[in-house]
């Protein structure tokens, strides 16, 4: 469909053709269009880049938004749905537009940008993450036509999260990208905890509702304060409600978290305890004793005598109201069930239970169970049924590996933020040992330690070397060239030089820092490097060190003429002035030795350096004329015997050519001879073998002599002798 079939597996790829004709290639009409090349997006543009950050959008929705829609109702109400529906289906347009992008991104192929639509297609459909992508976007909400729209299920949604490769590709781009890696790294491993939490309470939830809310200590709301009981199921039958009705029976239900104990103390009536309480039990009576647990429980049991007084008793037969004219705790805790649903549909406001809590508890106490659980740092109750355990030990086993994830990872995350400190710290206490050891003076420790100080505070403690040692030498040289090339183009001498110099020199740049009081160079000293002003301010001074002759600060060269070696020079490269730094300086240094190494390769520039250099030493003053006229004279000289010398040499390579000539014919020749005398020793051996065999048969016959040939021959090959003598001679 796309092609025709691939080759064999052993075959070589063959190479790529460069002059494709989008108009006239087959390979880019697809299905009768013609397709353009420059739709074809490189993955490792900015636009690729935007795209996965936006398509990171919807996949982070899905993954947040879906569990939770199927766990709480609360956000299934109908209000909701249209704000649901919108972005869950601008979600699934984002899909299937990453789909199409997918199929637009190329791939490198022999070191080229692969943009014929047809290979395009064909690779992305063999690719697994093609199947991901179909099986995200299957369209199972057709499920809500059996559902109903109204009350749609969201968990058929679930598929959507096989997006995830997407939204890691978008990360590890990031981290790529960044400039802070390991604080990148940090936030993601915690957003990805968070929301692994955030999944695990939402399935806690959800566990709980089937199993039925506050049926055990489990289940939500575990031991809470707000316990409350539990609602009739869809079948009409109702449970067991746990609704304490003294404050000891209040203490054994209320033995939980949330501070349930400072509750319970500082309580004085089950009123007090919890709203959900004052709703059914309100204060009445007397309030002038309130100390006691007897008195509040008397001022509830007033309250309730007074409000069931009309009302039946349960106790009494029928729902008739007690024969006491109310009833006491007591007797409201021991009711039956009947009794008690009666007692709650007739006698109270509004009947609660732990279904009715606002979401916000529900959602913030399942996170916080969901994390304690997870993290394996906090106590939860312990299940109670065979599906609670077996849901315990997964998470149980999720949170070692969760916990196990954060320390390894974060450990690594904060050794590699402090591992270049943890290098300088090595580095300095090295030195410091050094300076115990061999007795050094405690001023001039005092220096070296602010040196360190100077070093890292500026960020200068990086070998720059080390750091850029992986990278081949064309990015290692542009990244010289951006940083130090501006630097370099303000020492005059290479101004105007061949651009292949600098790029030679920019990489022979070293930095260095100098204390304050440091001398850089003295007075006499031999030249053997030159120096460029990066940051500081450094003074030339006179030998006393107090006069100050001028400020050298940022930009400033000098050293320069000391390491051309030009001929002439009244100082002998020396130095001709002392400097010294003011404060902490950084320097730039270029020595002698790489200069030269640089300018063997470029002779026009030696020379250019050289005769800029001349032209500064005459502005000073500081050329000996004669000394240069005798150095061009001596030059000459030399240049003139290297002359003589090179035509004597190809005059000796002449003549060993003809000589070799000669030797090769004389050696042919010789070869040819052998082979000749060869053939006639074997014509004389085979002669000899017939001559006692005719003897035998007859009388004995004189020799025979020799044949004109013979002789001819025998005379060749003297003379042929003769003249090998001559040529040895």
């Amino acid at each position: 469909m796309f092609g025709d079939d691939d080759k064999a597996d052993g075959a070589p790829p063959p190479p790529p053709v460069l002059n494709k004709d989008p108009k006239t290639d087959p390979n880019f009409r697809i299905w009768g269009m013609r397709f353009r090349p420059e739709w074809v997006i490189d993955p490792s543009s900015n636009a690729y880049y935007r795209w996965l950050a936006i398509l990171s959008v919807a996949i982070i929705y899905n993954t947040v938004i879906v569990v939770p829609r199927a766990c709480f109702d609360e956000l299934q109400n109908p209000e909701y749905l249209t704000a649901w529906f919108v972005l869950d289906y601008f979600s699934d347009a984002m899909y299937f537009a990453d789909m199409v992008i997918h199929v637009l991104t190329g791939h490198l192929e022999q070191g080229l940008l692969v943009r014929e639509p047809r290979k395009l297609i064909r690779s992305y459909l063999r690719s697994f993450t093609s199947k991901l992508d179909i099986l995200s976007i299957l369209p199972t909400d057709l499920i809500y036509l059996s559902t109903g729209i109204k009350s749609p299920a969201p968990i058929v949604r679930i598929n959507r999260l096989l997006r995830l490769p997407r939204l890691s590709e978008f990360v590890y781009r990031t981290e790529t990208r960044t400039n802070f890696p390991n604080a990148f790294r940090i936030g993601n491993l915690i957003v990805t905890i968070i929301i692994i939490i955030h999944l695990n309470g939402c399935i806690y939830y959800a566990i709980s509702k089937n199993i039925g809310l506050a049926s055990d200590a489990w289940v939500y709301p575990g031991a809470a304060y707000w316990r409350v009981g539990v609602k009739a199921d869809v079948t009409g039958k109702h449970e067991d409600l746990q609704i304490p009705m003294d404050k000891a029976t209040l203490g054994e239900h209320f033995h939980g978290h949330m501070n349930e104990e400072e509750h319970i103390n500082k309580s004085s009536t089950p009123a007090e305890l919890h709203p959900f309480y004052a709703h059914r039990f309100e204060h009445g009576g007397d309030h002038g004793s309130n100390e006691k647990g007897d008195s509040n429980t008397t001022s509830a049991s007033h309250r309730l005598q007074r409000r069931e007084a009309s009302h039946g008793s349960p106790s009494g037969g029928g729902h008739g109201g007690p024969s006491g004219g109310g009833y006491t705790l007591n007797q409201l805790r021991n009711m039956t069930q009947d009794q008690r649903e009666h007692y709650l549909q007739n006698f109270t406001d509004s009947p609660r239970t732990n279904y009715d809590d606002p979401l916000i508890q529900k959602y913030v106490w399942s996170f916080y169970w969901s994390t304690l659980t997870l993290t394996t740092i906090g106590e939860v109750p312990g299940p109670v049924k065979e599906s609670e355990y077996i849901f315990v030990i997964v998470d149980f086993l999720v949170g070692v590996l969760i916990f196990a994830t954060i320390v390894g990872n974060v450990g690594s995350m904060i050794s590699n933020m402090n591992a270049s400190r943890v290098e300088f710290q090595n580095r300095m206490d090295g030195v410091k040992q050094y300076m115990e050891f061999r007795k050094v003076g405690k001023e001039l420790e005092n220096r070296v330690i602010k040196w360190f100080d100077y070093l890292w505070s500026n960020k200068q403690s990086l070998d720059e070397e080390s750091v850029l040692s992986s990278l081949p030498d064309k990015l290692k040289a542009e990244i010289a060239m951006h940083v130090h090339l501006d630097t370099l183009k303000r020492v005059s001498i290479f101004q105007d030089v061949e651009p292949g110099l600098l790029v030679e020199l920019v990489l022979k740049l070293k930095l260095q820092v100098f204390s304050p009081g440091d001398y850089i160079c003295r007075k006499g000293d031999i030249g053997k490097e030159m120096y460029i002003v990066k940051r500081g301010r450094l003074s030339v001074v006179a030998d006393d060190g107090v006069t100050i002759f001028v400020t050298l600060s940022d930009g400033s060269v000098f050293g320069e003429i000391s390491i051309l070696n030009i001929v002439g020079n009244k100082t002998g490269n020396r130095r001709t002035a002392n400097v010294r730094s003011i404060g902490y300086s950084d320097l730039f240094c270029l020595s002698k030795d790489d200069l030269w190494d640089a300018l063997t390769e470029y002779p026009e520039a030696k020379k250019k350096l050289i005769e800029r250099g001349r032209q500064i030493l005459t502005k000073d003053g500081l050329l000996d004329e004669e000394a240069v006229r005798e150095a061009e004279k001596r030059q000459q000289n030399v240049v003139d015997k290297v002359d003589r010398l090179e035509t004597d040499v190809d005059n000796v390579q002449t003549r060993f050519a003809r000589l070799l000539a000669e030797y090769s014919s004389s050696q042919q020749k010789l070869k040819q001879r052998i082979t000749k005398l060869e053939d006639n020793l074997q014509r004389r051996r085979a002669r000899a073998r017939t001559l006692p065999a005719t003897a035998a048969d007859g009388p004995l016959v004189q020799p025979q002599l020799k044949s004109a040939d013979d002789q001819t021959e025998q005379s060749g090959d003297d003379q042929q002798l003769q003249q090998e003598k001559t040529a040895r001679t």
